[in-house]
């Protein structure tokens, strides 16, 4: 049989064999063979024959690629001429400045270049597609800036007004909550840009652009109003259409702003020696780089105030400012008429460091009564600036008291109503005929129903019974509880949800504050109540056992505070006179009682709205997990690194507006460490962050929380020891003190990051806290 007879035939036998054997795999399989025959001369078969033969698999080559490298930013810097030499220090008067990186990229991305001031607002944003490898210079201008502020100005401006025109048709009062408060965030946002077009604004364009920065306050004003606790639908509504009002007279201003240009003389960019900017680069959304530079420019800060208003009805604009340098600030303040460049007057203010002060329009300064204007605010430190309308305190009228007189003629005292002068020096005088005697008023009842005891439960709901009650504040050793209403005692008593320490004896204290009442001279109410006993007479004791660990919190309204603070019981403060007959013609004694309240420090317990709490992740960049519980730390398995940041914000309207806060803690309550791998440790701190966040709290994502500016950072550290679940872990906030004083002033919220900052080992070092973190804080009035 020939070579190529014996080869056909060993073929169709294999076929055969496979057909019986294996079906249809093992044709697929057959097929892919194929037959080897040594090679003549390879010593196989030294004849060539092809007498031996081998049967191998026919595979198919499997080409694995070659990963790419890493997309990577070679070089990234700042220069004050093309090609030019690294440099982060601009001198005054910089009208240039070029940013420079070079790239290795392998594949086509999106290069983003972006340029902050020291308030975080961006003044120059650049995206380029890029590929392969290279270099790219990019020159910013004053021009440029100018232009990017103003379409950020109106972008923000446009989001305003769709948000305000979904708010008016929003079928709920939550839903109509949550556009309002997209166009609050919104207008915050857009305040801090037109404070920074005063530097690029023409004299000419000025009352156009303190009209805009006024139409934005009123817009504010009324958007805080229609969210503000208890406002109804109906009302609600109100003010939201009186913000579509003035958003559209602050559009129609900015557009007369953006018409006027740019000022010729303001030829330099942002920054001062001590203002910082940013410059930062990213490969798509991931961070790569950020330099700080700085343009030398003169130490000087300006803001731009309005509206400021005298005689308003009972009401002032006040003007508060805060130095916020280490150093005295020297501020000069220039008063103009509303819409128009007159010169009203000017005024000089010295602010020791860290000092604020308030000027209320009218009064002692260059604003003159009746007038309404805005006011241009400029110094050599930096400095806030923040407008408010209060009502101001009633004029003082005489109070109406009772003397006995006796006569020598019997023992029974004649009452004659005098007036006690405002001034110790003046002598009493008759009582005119219009002179009203107030009946003495009778104390309000107060009463608590009795509790349960011992529980298990962490929280208990008190029922509290009080007279024309506003007010209700119950302290445990958990913290401060207050409800605020329209409070009766036979009918809608007080109910408190209050919390309750783990396994301790809790002891309570009920205050309750009665509303001030009455007219036509007689004022009754406006004392406090206190009781340590139920209607029983027995004490107001909880004893918390064998129940799940405690979180020191209970729900977010038994946490809302009250501006009455917290004081002794006391009846009405009415002086009764007691008469005694002598034989003085006209012996005359006048008790004049005078109290004198000394400050007590009251203790809040605040809590976060549940959709304020929660964490971001560096795996969802664009988004966030609020409502849910606080995770921290970093997990470094996958590449690269997953990052989480815990988050929360806490409103202080809940705060009196005049209080000086003491001491403050933020306290957290562990819940897991399922995610701390061993041998892992870690640092974990505490950040309040700017007050650039604090607006759009509940829409910011990753990439701004993890990149946030920090104002304050809490002294206390944690480490992997600290954390247990069920261990409380309190952040010491005193001396974060000062900033929390100025975000009352201010925003009116305290935002706080919570993240791992170093140490951590390989592996997974991820803590978790539960969603209901609470903020005590202590202060005076």
């Amino acid at each position: 049989m020939s070579g190529t007879r014996r080869i056909v035939v060993i073929i169709c036998l294999t076929v055969a064999t496979l057909l019986m054997a294996g079906g249809g795999l093992a044709v697929a399989e057959a097929a892919a063979r194929r037959v080897e025959t040594p090679a003549p001369g390879s010593g196989v078969n030294p004849r060539g024959e092809s007498g031996v033969m081998a049967v191998v698999p026919m595979t198919t080559a499997t080409v694995t690629p070659t990963p790419l490298p890493p997309p990577r930013i070679t070089r990234f810097y700042l220069s004050a001429r093309p090609n030019g030499a690294a440099v982060t220090t601009f001198p005054s008067g910089t009208d240039v400045v070029y940013v420079n990186y070079e790239y290795e990229l392998y594949d086509a991305y999106t290069i983003t270049v972006e340029l902050q001031d020291a308030d975080g607002g961006v003044f120059f944003h650049s995206e380029r597609r890029e590929k392969d490898s290279g270099a790219t210079m990019l020159e910013v201008t004053p021009q440029i800036a100018f232009d990017t502020y103003h379409q950020k100005a109106a972008s923000d401006a446009d989001t305003m007004a769709e948000q305000i025109a979904l708010a008016l048709t929003a079928p709920s009062q939550s839903i109509l909550r949550e556009y309002v408060y997209g166009a609050l965030g919104a207008g915050t946002d857009l305040g801090v840009i037109l404070q920074q077009l005063v530097r690029y604004t023409p004299p000419s364009a000025i009352p156009a652009l303190a009209t805009a920065i006024g139409a934005l306050n009123d817009a504010q004003a009324e958007g805080a109003a229609a969210v503000a606790q208890g406002t109804s639908l109906a009302s609600a509504q109100e003010h939201v259409r009186a913000m579509n009002t003035a958003v559209a007279r602050m559009r129609t201003a900015l557009d007369a702003v953006r018409a006027a240009g740019r000022d010729p003389s303001a030829n330099t960019l942002p920054g001062t020696e001590q203002e910082p900017n940013l410059a930062v680069i990213r490969i798509g959304p991931y961070p790569v780089q950020s330099i700080d530079w700085t343009v030398l420019n003169p130490p000087v800060y300006q803001h731009l105030a309005a509206p400021l208003r005298a005689n308003l009805p009972a009401q002032r604009s006040v003007l508060v400012l805060t130095n916020l340098d280490n150093s005295a600030a020297q501020l000069l303040i220039r008063y103009y008429a509303e819409g128009a460049l007159t010169l009203l007057g000017t005024q000089t203010i010295t602010l020791a460091p860290r000092e604020s002060t308030s000027l209320v329009m009218g009064e002692g300064n260059a604003l003159p009564f009746g007038a309404v204007g805005y006011a241009l605010v400029t110094g050599d430190q930096p400095f806030s600036m923040a407008v408010r309308t209060v009502t101001l305190p009633p004029t003082a009228t005489p109070t109406v008291t009772t003397t006995p007189t006796a006569t020598a003629t019997g023992p029974t005292p004649t009452r004659t109503a005098t007036l006690v002068p405002a001034t110790p020096t003046a002598t009493a005088t008759s009582v005119t005929p219009t002179a009203t005697l107030c009946p003495q008023a009778t104390p309000e009842q107060l009463t608590v129903e009795p509790l349960t005891s011992p529980t298990n439960l962490i929280t208990q709901t008190v029922t509290v019974r009080i007279g024309n009650g506003d007010a209700v504040t119950v302290t445990t050793e958990a913290g401060v509880f207050v409800a605020t209403g329209d409070f009766g005692y036979y009918g809608n008593p007080a109910q408190l949800t209050v919390g309750l320490a783990p396994n301790t004896t809790n002891h309570l204290t009920v205050s309750a504050h009665v509303r001030q009442m009455g007219g036509s001279g007689c004022i009754y109410g406006g004392y406090t109540l206190t009781t340590t006993t139920d209607r029983t007479g027995a004490p107001l004791v909880i004893v918390q056992q064998g129940g799940p660990t405690a979180t020191a919190t209970a729900t977010r309204e038994a946490a809302v505070a009250t501006d009455t603070p917290t004081a002794t019981a006391s009846a009405t403060a009415t002086a009764t006179a007691t008469a005694t007959a002598t034989a003085t013609p006209s012996p005359t004694q006048t008790p004049t009682p005078t109290l004198t309240p000394t400050p007590t420090p009251i203790t809040v317990a605040l809590l976060p709205a549940p959709q304020a709490v929660g964490y971001v992740t560096s795996r969802y960049k664009t988004s966030n997990m609020f409502g849910n519980p606080i995770w921290a730390g970093v997990d470094t398995w996958p590449s690269p690194p997953t990052i989480l940041d815990g988050a929360v914000q806490f409103d202080l309207g809940a705060l009196p507006p005049d209080a000086k806060i003491v001491s403050a803690q933020l306290v957290l309550m562990g819940m897991s460490r399922t995610y701390i791998d061993p041998g892992t440790d870690g640092t974990w701190r505490l950040n309040l962050l700017n007050s650039s966040v604090d607006m759009n709290w509940t829409q910011l994502n990753y990439y701004q929380i993890h990149n946030a500016g920090v104002r304050a950072t809490s002294p206390t550290v944690l480490t992997v020891a600290d954390l247990a679940p069920g261990k409380q872990n309190v952040f010491d906030l005193t001396t974060v003190v000062g900033a929390l004083q100025e975000r009352l002033r201010t925003t009116g919220r305290a935002s706080f990051r919570i993240n791992l900052d170093s140490s951590y080992g390989n592996g997974r070092t991820i803590f978790g806290w539960d969603a209901q973190p609470m903020l005590r804080i202590t202060y005076t009035r």
